[in-house]
């Protein structure tokens, strides 16, 4: 049996050995995140053209913006980000979508009354010629004509989505950063083809190609929702001239955190970036695939989890014995079933009934300090009707029950701040979201948002202001962002 035991536990040593080394290795570069210099997001970068003429008016125009790639690092490309304003003209003017002429605003009637009074023609009878084109080079005639897969208005969210007929590979793809995690007085740089540079530049050597990205540096001032407007912003000082809109807005990585969208003719230091959360909600929505900064590289993050568990292999050959099974000491006491130590108390509670009894610390139990000498070893359970349950309806968490009766729960996809950690992939919800506690004094419950960029609301569509608490009863229910991630709070 020694001679038995000793080649187990040899063989326990040299697997955590090889399991340590493949753990290291993968601890390593299994969590390298893709960082680039700012300046080299211009590789991501394209100059986006439109042009609309409409014969029966006499009208012609040509516009242009700004672009930049999406996908996974690496890849050929499919996919540009840009401003909706920057293909307006060429895209929603000739479906009705937008008036070019304000014609509703200043004069009180439709565009298409105005076309039939003033030219005898009705808007679906004009015969514009429009186009949009993405070029990687103007002056090389290097460009293609994209498919507008989402759109949406200045006075909306202001971003479309193009979509190439072939994937590429003269631009690369940027990796979106959670707007959320972005500071004020963060370091920038907002990269385009800004229309001021175009005309101080000599026209022979205007290429709209790569080498002519222009990267400006600043600093996020603060974080606003512009006037007129649906999405929410970085206000900041740089610079922003026409011709930008559109472009990527990227922190020291070469992270996008936002795209340029709008300049101020007052300030020029009060210039403004759709967050960058804006946009991956509608990537989700709409399917389209993209990488945020939490990608990995896959195989080697395996690699960690086969190391991991080499090394828990080799601990269980080397420590378990293999001649049987020791009784426990007399007047040992068996931990709680279900309950480890150390670990977080709602990652157990959802894969547990809220009902069960949990073994709980003296005065949170209401447990005399007497009569807790003769409970040692035993599960000490609450009365049913006395305990504050958190129930998840939709989302992520429907169908699991959480006890409060074990504290303050924090909801956010932050893990070193937050207890009850959505997906990063989840919707709407912030870093630190909001939180929720039970007051055993007043027998009610308190809601708190923590500042959350899509709030906090009750079941009646109250919104909750940021830090200020909220007093519930049982029964009521409330919803991180919208409708789709919701809870309920009860006494079972």
């Amino acid at each position: 049996m020694k001679g038995k035991i000793t080649v187990m536990k040899l063989i326990g040593v040299i697997l955590a050995g090889v399991g340590l080394l493949f753990a290291i290795l993968g601890a390593i570069f299994g969590t390298m995140k893709y960082k680039i210099k700012p300046s080299d997001a211009r590789n991501s970068v394209v100059w986006v053209y439109e042009y609309l003429q409409v014969p029966e008016l006499k009208y012609e125009g040509a516009w242009s913006g700004t672009g930049w790639a999406i996908g996974e690092p690496g890849k050929d490309v499919k996919y540009i980000i840009t401003n909706g304003h920057v293909v307006e003209q060429a895209y929603a003017w000739p479906k009705g979508k937008d008036d070019p002429f304000d014609i509703e605003a200043q004069k009180g009637f439709s565009l298409d009354t105005y076309l039939k009074q003033q030219y005898g023609v009705s808007l679906s009878q004009l015969k514009m010629k429009h186009e949009i084109r993405v070029y990687f080079s103007q002056s090389s005639n290097d460009y293609v004509v994209p498919e507008v897969v989402y759109y949406s208005g200045p006075s909306e969210k202001d971003i479309a989505i193009l979509k190439l007929d072939e994937a590429t590979n003269k631009r690369r793809a940027l990796l979106i950063k959670d707007s959320d995690k972005v500071e004020v007085g963060e370091e920038v740089t907002a990269l385009g083809f800004p229309g001021v540079s175009d005309k101080v530049q000599d026209p022979g050597t205007i290429n709209h190609s790569i080498d002519d990205v222009t990267v400006t540096k600043g600093i996020i001032s603060k974080r606003v929702k512009p006037s007129g407007t649906e999405y929410d912003s970085f206000q900041m000082d740089v610079a922003i001239n026409h011709g930008n809109s559109g472009g990527p807005l990227v922190d020291k990585n070469g992270y996008v955190v936002g795209i340029n969208t709008l300049g101020n003719n007052l300030d020029s230091n009060m210039n403004y970036a759709i967050v960058s959360n804006e946009l991956t909600k509608i990537l989700d929505a709409e399917k389209i695939s993209y990488k945020s900064t939490a990608l990995k590289a896959p195989a080697l993050l395996l690699l960690l989890v086969i190391g991991l568990l080499m090394i828990a292999g080799g601990a269980v050959l080397f420590f378990v014995p293999f001649g049987g099974k020791k009784a426990p000491a007399a007047g040992a006491v068996a931990p709680q079933a279900g309950v480890q130590p150390g670990a977080n108390p709602y990652t157990q509670a959802a894969a547990q009934p809220a009902a069960q009894g949990y073994a709980q610390q003296g005065a949170a139990a209401g447990v005399q300090a007497g009569a807790a000498a003769g409970q040692i070893g035993k599960t000490v359970a609450v009365q049913a009707s006395q305990r504050p349950i958190l129930k998840g309806l939709k989302g992520q968490f429907a169908g699991k029950s959480f006890d409060l009766s074990r504290g303050a729960v924090v909801f956010g996809r932050d893990p070193a701040s937050c207890n009850l950690v959505f997906n990063k992939e989840t919707p709407g919800i912030s870093s630190r979201h909001c939180q929720i506690v039970y007051d055993a004094a007043s027998g009610s419950f308190v809601l708190t948002d923590l500042g959350s960029s899509y709030g906090t609301y009750l079941a009646n569509g109250k919104k909750l202001e940021a830090n200020k608490p909220e007093r519930l009863a049982a029964g009521d229910a409330f919803c991180l962002a919208d409708e789709n991630v919701k809870f309920q709070i009860s006494k079972e």
